[in-house]
């Protein structure tokens, strides 16, 4: 997973190579999506698999674009191998002398402004930067502003999305818990980037009751139609998500946001997949593509290791997760440092695997993940189940909804026989997913110890439906005709 250094010719290929990801991953109007990236990638640095695409180009409406799109790979901000590449962000652009424009502004080649004149202008300047995938910039930008320009709310919000662009999470969450109560009416770009940190935590009937209420008021905005997918994405579903990504104004949303956007639609899909020894085969076709296209992503190559764990690929995966930790431009490190942990702990090196939860809490103390991980290799000695069953106590007031802290616990107490305890967490874990895989097959197997046998056969089928469905998800139909706008 090292860094790109190749030339515009193969970075515009591996470009058209996402596009075709995108179409394997959306059912329905997926082509309409991989058609209109393809049309930003030059023809001439076309690999052979993107050409039918653009020669469905003409047929879908769409038209490629006078210049390049920005790179779709390259990472929220620019590395060492791209310095030389790449011109300037706007802010760094050496000023021409002499002649000034009308307007008094700096006057630069085809009459760019280098300067954002006001808090609305250099709001505008920020959301452009992240929605070509320069977050960095964005925030980069934003620091050498008047200070009353850094504090007007729609710039607020911009540098707000952009700690989300860059999935730096902890830090956004600090910056909205220091900031002072926003004034109404609140400016969209703030309300956007305070309603996605409220997701990380879940979502009430308020907050769906708003996203809602935007959706109706800004069909077309592309961030509240993200916000509108992560929501359905939360929910688990997916077939409304690939839905909203394929009906989104491409021209508005940006080829690095679309890839995002896939990224989390694919990890949605496979979630549970990637944790079940039957479909995991099927789960990693579905991620492998994009680690190869998004490396950057931790969550992305975290669950895709997982999978390669489950398939009995340890080596692969350790080597994997080894080049995206040394990568410096990877977000979610903390995932990766518990994908690694969760190797070491099924490969029985359980004192490597504490000493890494034990760092990743030194830093996150309230990290489930990692109290997860922590409370599993503690429940590996019976003298330490006392120890895990209080991590795991622990994990859930923090997390009340941490499913897989509630199957762990029910795991001990099955295996202490406690299987009325066990029983309260299964139906827990089923009261907020109704139709978790394991939650089925468990319960089904604890309620038929229990003599219990009226219930087991329509867990049983759900258990088996489920399994289908998710198996469904690795196989998207056919492509159809995308409606007509």
């Amino acid at each position: 997973m090292e860094r790109r250094t190749d030339g515009p010719a193969q970075r515009a290929g591996a470009r058209a190579g996402f596009s075709l990801t995108i179409g394997r991953l959306l059912p329905g109007a997926r082509w309409l999506l991989a058609a209109a990236l393809v049309t930003q990638v030059p023809a001439t640095a076309q690999t052979a698999s993107a050409l039918p695409i653009r020669a469905a180009v003409p047929a879908l409406g769409l038209a490629a674009p006078a210049r390049p799109a920005p790179l779709l790979l390259a990472p929220a901000g620019p590395g060492p191998s791209q310095e030389a590449q790449e011109p300037p962000p706007p802010q760094q652009q050496p000023k021409k002398k002499g002649k000034k424009a009308k307007d008094g502004k700096d006057a630069k080649d085809g009459g760019a402004v280098t300067t954002p004149s006001d808090g609305a202008e250099l709001a505008r300047l920020m959301r452009n930067l992240r929605h070509e995938g320069q977050a960095q910039q964005a925030l980069d930008t934003m620091k050498d502003a008047p200070k009353e320009q850094r504090s007007d709310a729609r710039v607020l919000g911009q540098r707000l999305l952009a700690m989300l662009d860059l999935r730096r999470l902890d830090e956004a969450q600090a910056f909205v818990d220091q900031m002072p109560k926003p004034q109404d009416p609140i400016a969209l770009a703030l309300e956007l980037g305070l309603l996605r940190v409220a997701l990380l935590r879940g979502a009430d009937d308020a907050l769906r009751a708003r996203v809602a209420a935007l959706a109706a008021e800004r069909p077309d905005n592309a961030d509240v139609q993200g916000l509108q997918l992560r929501l359905a994405l939360l929910d688990d579903d997916v077939e409304a998500a690939q839905a909203l990504l394929a009906a989104m104004r491409l021209a508005e949303l940006g080829a690095w946001e679309a890839q995002e956007l896939s990224v989390d639609i694919a990890l949605a899909r496979t979630r549970e997949m990637v944790q079940d020894d039957e479909l995991v085969e099927q789960a990693l076709p579905l991620l492998e593509p994009l680690v190869t296209t998004a490396g950057h992503r931790g969550d992305l190559v975290a669950a895709y290791a997982q999978g390669l764990m489950r398939w009995q690929r340890t080596e692969q995966a350790e080597t994997l997760l080894g080049e995206a930790l040394a990568r410096e431009d990877v977000t979610d490190r903390a995932d990766l440092q518990l994908a690694r942990a969760d190797l070491l702990r099924t490969s029985d090196r359980l004192a490597e695997a504490v000493a890494l939860y034990d760092e990743v809490l030194a830093s996150h103390p309230d990290q489930a993940e990692a109290l997860l991980g922590l409370a599993r290799c503690k429940a590996r000695h019976r003298d330490e189940e006392s120890q895990a069953l209080e991590l795991l106590q622990r994990c859930l007031e923090l997390h009340p909804e941490q499913v897989d802290a509630l199957l762990v616990r029910a795991e001990i107490h099955e295996d202490q026989g406690d299987l009325p305890a066990a029983e309260a967490d299964l139906r827990a874990v089923l009261a907020v997913r109704p139709n978790h895989l394991k939650a089925c097959w468990r319960l089904s197997r604890v309620l038929a110890r229990q003599g219990q046998s009226a219930e087991v056969d329509a867990l049983v089928a759900r258990y088996e439906a489920r399994k289908a469905q998710l198996a469904a998800r690795a196989t998207p139909p056919a492509p159809t005709t995308p409606p007509a706008r």
